[in-house]
Order: structure tokens, then C-alpha cells, then sequence
């Protein structure tokens, strides 16, 4: 109910007496004034009360003439003194009078004037009010928030308001949320925004401040009765907004967003071209389909060189969240996964790197001082450029022609001076060089045997050596290649093959004249067996002179020889025959590389007999021997 105020005289409306300043300056109003109007003096005064205020400085007194004014007037703030010509005769007050003719509040203060702003000794009437949120405040006197006037002997008539029909004084009143907040969407994708809005309003008119405060994480952009919210996590997210006018008045509320969020399960199973493996996802919350919010998960690849498919019936559908892959191209990649609800839109990325795999190489070794060709077989291999082994010492790799995705044919040169060992396998791709895991070893080579280990032949004669490898020959056999140092003593045929699934062959050295020699069999991947052949002469004991004739009581020299030299420490001949007839020493000696020695021979009796000569490893000889008379020798004096 409005209130309504008939007659009310204020001589003591404030606690602050009035104060003027020293310095203030004069300004005139008279209603009734028809001179310059610039307020300097009564005859040239203002004609209305606001025009005098508008005009004043800080401390200056506009003085008021009797008269009736229709108007309503506002401080604006100044520190200024507003009074009648005597404020302290009733008579002059009552006739002095300020109409708002029912426009709203006579006078008003609302611009956090203090004490230094004074009304004093006028009849305010006719106010209505100051219309704030609905309702009138202050009929006659509107003082709004931290205002403190001086006001002094004034009367207030026929003013109404809803609240405080002769002055309203006003505290604070709380701001008011009349709508909201509110999301513009139901759902929200993580990490996009969606906005937020509020609207409220303040009876006091005052400055409002918006506080948003996400209450299950998130965060908020912006800042007023407008922002965006962005979640970090899935799942029904509270946002709470605090309304305030900075003086202690205040309003919440809250409303609700469904932020949606898709995972890819990680780590991914291990992925090769040609290969379907399950790629699975999350996703919160999980939201049904409808038409009003259609569902779906939609896989691809964004990035490659990495290609693939995704199962077609399964891939857009609302219950994607397992789905089948098959790459068909090798490399990196990334792998996406969309869940869409409505306009809502959640993402999930994922690196994928579709690297060589090595299953097997075969050989899975190469011998020091060879050149081998493996084949390596796996899978994305298709993108390989190049192929090295850590360390890489003593050993240079390529790639040879023939790559798919799953067979790559590679080379290795080895040195043989490589260290022995297993050695890493790294594969080149155009991003860089991927370590497989896979090793490769490199091998200490087997070494060919030769039975005998050393030979002796007769010139002229025959022998053979059998050489051996450890291990079956492959199919098309194993090749020799069979050398002699001195092909003068002894030669061999230039190369000899060891059957496919065998282990060895004989070899035939033929003996062509005294001597030694080395015969080296050499096969690839394999250390060379080198035999020793020694070729002696068929071994003969002969003597000379043969027959052998020497006088009775007379010497004669003879040499006893060997067809081959005589071997460290000389060889001994054993003489024996004779008795009787002859005296000769019983052995002789053949000194170290010699192939003679002499020995003397004495006729003892005439007749005829033989000295038979043997020694290790020669047939026995035979010297005839005739003993005659002897003769006498008659040389001049």
C-alpha cells in the first residue's frame, strides 16, 4: 500500500549541521526573476532550481526565492547548500514551494552525497517517487546508497510512495536473478565451450559483479552475465553463478551441462599392414540415441603416411566403441575418434605407428670375411629404405630388390676383421631409423679339415686328402678351391665340390718331382685347410765303384749313396758281408741333407765275396767285392 504524507515539517531530518564555506560563491533563483538569468544577483537570478544547482561549484549557496517551482531536482553529488531566503521563518517555507507535480520524487540524492549537500527550508509536494524493480521509492525525498545529505527545516506534503512517502533512506537491497543462468546447449564436448548466461537485477540500481564457479571442474572464459564453459572430464557438470553488488547484496544459482568425452584404449595392440586388430574407446556418460540428441562414434585416420580401413558396418554407429582395423599402408599415422551427441562433439586422437616388424631371417648369421643375403620376413616392411646392424663396425648393409610388406631381401658385407657376436638389426624408414629388436650374428667361420694333416708321396707316385666341413653342403654342394705352393713338386686338380648333403670329398695330389709343397682347399664361409706333401725319390742304396776290386794287403775308398737326403741327425748305414776276405767299418754315417758318405774297404785274402748295406727305410744293397794277389811296384832310385 502506498503511503502518503499530508504535512510534515522537518527541522532536524540530519545529524549534521548546516556548513557553509568561507569562499562559496552566491548563485540566485526567482521564479518570478525577468533579467539576464545567470543567477549573479536577484535581478538576473535562474527561474529554476536545477538550473541553479547545475551552475554551482563545490561550497557554493544557491538561495532560493519564495515562489512556487514545478520541478524535481537532484544533487548530483555537489557539495552545494540549496535554501530559501529564511529558513528558520515558517511563513517564507511555506512559500517556498519545490511541485514534482507527480513525476516521481521531489528531490533526490543518489550520488553518494555526504553532509556538505544541504537542503534546507522549502515545501516539497506532489512527489511520487523513485521507481525501482516495480515500486516507488522516496515521494518526497529519494536518498539512495552511502548518500547522507544535510536536511533541515523543510515540510513535505501530498507526497506518496510504495516505501517512504515523505523520504526514503536507502540501506542496500540484494540483487535479483530473474533469469537463469542457462546453457545454451544440453551437451557439451570436452574441452569445447558452451555458453552461459544470467540475467538479474538490483533495486538499488547498483553495479552488479558476476561470479561463475564450475562446481565439478572445468573452467570458465570470459567474465559478466555472459561467459563459455569448457570441461575437462566427461560426466552431469553444476556451474554455479554468484550475483553481487559490491555492498554486501547478493544471489546464486546453478545450472547444468552434460560434457561428453571419448577415450581410445591405449596401448593399441601391435598393428601391421594386412593384419585386423579390435581398437577399443570409452566413453562418458553414455548417452542414448534419440532423435532429438542422435548418437554416433565415427573412426578415422587423419594423418598418415599410415593407411587403413575401419569396419564399415560397425564405424558411425552409436555402440562403436570396439571396432576392427586393418592397415594397409606402413608408417606413422593418427587415429581419430568422434562421439557426437546432437551438435556436441568429443574427440580422442591417438599416434599410431605402423614400424617393420621382423619375424625371421634367413640366414640369421654371416661368416667374417663373406658376403651374405638374408631374407628378412615381417611385416611393414614395404617402406624400408635402408638397413644397418648396431655395432656397425666391419659390416656394410643394403636392401636388395624384392620388398613387400612382409618380405624385404637385404645384403651384408662382412669384413673379416669384424668382431664375432650378435649384432642389432636396424631398419631405415623415411621418418628415421627404427630399432626392430631383431639381431643377426656374426660368426667365427667353420674350418675345413684335411685327413691326412700332412702327406708323403714318391716322385712320381699318387696320394689323396680327404677334406672335410662341418656341416651338410646346401643344394648345388659346397666348392673347393684347391691350390699347391709349388705345383714343380706336387699339383692338385684347380677345384673339387662336396656333394649336396654331404660332408666331404677326396682329393688326388699327384707327385711331380723332390720336394715340398702346401695344398690349401678354400670354400666360402669357411677357414682353409692347408696339408703339407712332401715327394721324395724311390729310396736306393748304391755304392761306387761297383764291383768293388782291391788288392790283397792293399785299402781302397768307396761311397756308399741314397737316393734321398739324409734326414735331421744323418742317416746310418750298416754294413755287414765279407768275413774273411775283407776289414770295412761295420756302419757309416750319411751327414743331415747329405746324400753320400765313403768308407775304406782292406783285401785281406784273395777270393771273392759281397758287403751288403742297409738303413732305415731303404731296401738293402749289394757290393760285389774281388780281393786279388798283390802287386809289386818297382819305381827307379
Amino acid at each position: 500500500m502506498a503511503s502518503r504524507i499530508i504535512t510534515l515539517a522537518l527541522f532536524a531530518a540530519s545529524a549534521f549541521a548546516l556548513c557553509t564555506t568561507a569562499l562559496a560563491g552566491d548563485i540566485y533563483v526567482d521564479a518570478a526573476a525577468t533579467g539576464a538569468g545567470n543567477g549573479s544577483s536577484w535581478a538576473d537570478a535562474f527561474t529554476t532550481i536545477q538550473a541553479g544547482i547545475d551552475a554551482a561549484l563545490p561550497g557554493d549557496v544557491v538561495h532560493v526565492g519564495c515562489g512556487t517551482y514545478a520541478e524535481r531536482i537532484d544533487f548530483a553529488g555537489k557539495p552545494i547548500t540549496v535554501t530559501s531566503t529564511d529558513p528558520l521563518d515558517p511563513a517564507v517555507v511555506a512559500s517556498t514551494v519545490i511541485d514534482a507535480q507527480l513525476g516521481g520524487s521531489v528531490v533526490t540524492f543518489n550520488s553518494q552525497e555526504t553532509s556538505s549537500s544541504v537542503l534546507v527550508g522549502f515545501t516539497l509536494r506532489n512527489g511520487t517517487g523513485t521507481l525501482i524493480g516495480g515500486l516507488r521509492y522516496g515521494g518526497g525525498i529519494f536518498c539512495g546508497a552511502g548518500c547522507s545529505p544535510t536536511i533541515r527545516h523543510n515540510r513535505i506534503i501530498d507526497c506518496t510512495a510504495d516505501l517512504g512517502g515523505g523520504i526514503y533512506s536507502k540501506g542496500n537491497t540484494a540483487p535479483m536473478i530473474t533469469t537463469g543462468p542457462t546453457a545454451a546447449y544440453r551437451y557439451v564436448g570436452k574441452d569445447q565451450q558452451v555458453g552461459l548466461s544470467v540475467t538479474a537485477i538490483d533495486p538499488d540500481n547498483d553495479t552488479l559483479s558476476y561470479t561463475w564457479t564450475p562446481l565439478d571442474g572445468g573452467s570458465i572464459t570470459g567474465s559478466g552475465p555472459s561467459v563459455n564453459y569448457s570441461g575437462s572430464s566427461g560426466g552431469l557438470r553444476h556451474i554455479r553463478v554468484t550475483v553481487s553488488d559490491g555492498r554486501g547484496g547478493s544471489a546464486q544459482a546453478e545450472c547444468e551441462v552434460t560434457v561428453i568425452a571419448i577415450s581410445i584404449t591405449t596401448p593399441l595392440p601391435q598393428l601391421a599392414v594386412g593384419l585386423t586388430s579390435a581398437i577399443l574407446a570409452s566413453i562418458n556418460p553414455e548417452i542414448p540415441d534419440t532423435p532429438e540428441y542422435p548418437v554416433s562414434i565415427t573412426w578415422s585416420l587423419i594423418q598418415g603416411p599410415a593407411e587403413g580401413t575401419f569396419d564399415p558396418a560397425v564405424n558411425g554407429t552409436p555402440t562403436a566403441t570396439a571396432i576392427n582395423f586393418t592397415p594397409t599402408a606402413s608408417g606413422p599415422g593418427t587415429m581419430q575418434v568422434q562421439y557426437k551427441v546432437g551438435t556436441a562433439v568429443a574427440t580422442s586422437t591417438v599416434a599410431i605407428l605402423l614400424n617393420p616388424i621382423i619375424d625371421s631371417i634367413t640366414p640369421s648369421y654371416g661368416v667374417l670375411g663373406t658376403t651374405v643375403q638374408p631374407v628378412i620376413m615381417g611385416k611393414n616392411l614395404a617402406r624400408v629404405t635402408g638397413i644397418a646392424l648396431s655395432p656397425a663396425s666391419g659390416v656394410t648393409g643394403s636392401i636388395r630388390a624384392g620388398k613387400t610388406e612382409d618380405t624385404l631381401p637385404v645384403e651384408f658385407v662382412i669384413s673379416s676383421a669384424a668382431a664375432p657376436g650378435n649384432r642389432t638389426i636396424l631398419l631405415n624408414v623415411p621418418e628415421g631409423q627404427v630399432n626392430t629388436g631383431a639381431s643377426f650374428e656374426l660368426k667365427t667361420p667353420p674350418a675345413i679339415t684335411a685327413d691326412p694333416t700332412a702327406l708323403n708321396l714318391l716322385t712320381g707316385g699318387t696320394g689323396s686328402i680327404t677334406f672335410s666341413i662341418p656341416d651338410a653342403a646346401p643344394a648345388g654342394g659346397t666348392q673347393l678351391t684347391l691350390s699347391s705352393s709349388a705345383p714343380v713338386v706336387a699339383t692338385v686338380p684347380p677345384t673339387a665340390t662336396i656333394p649336396e648333403g654331404l660332408s666331404s670329398v677326396e682329393v688326388t695330389v699327384s707327385a711331380v718331382a723332390y720336394g715340398q709343397t702346401t695344398i690349401t682347399a678354400n670354400a666360402t664361409g669357411y677357414y682353409r685347410a692347408q696339408v703339407p706333401v712332401t715327394v721324395i725319390n724311390p729310396p736306393l742304396i748304391s755304392f761306387a765303384p761297383s764291383p768293388l776290386n782291391v788288392a790283397q794287403g792293399l785299402v781302397e775308398k768307396c761311397t756308399v749313396s741314397v737316393s734321398n737326403p739324409a734326414p735331421v741327425g744323418g742317416l746310418t748305414v750298416n754294413l755287414s758281408g765279407g768275413a774273411g776276405l775283407v776289414n770295412y767299418p761295420t756302419s757309416v754315417v750319411i751327414a743331415e741333407t747329405k746324400l753320400s758318405t765313403r768308407f775304406e774297404v782292406a783285401g785281406v785274402a784273395q777270393g771273392s765275396s759281397t758287403i751288403t748295406a742297409s738303413a732305415q727305410g731303404y731296401p738293402d744293397a749289394s757290393l760285389p767285392v774281388n780281393v786279388g794277389p798283390g802287386q809289386l811296384n818297382l819305381f827307379p832310385s
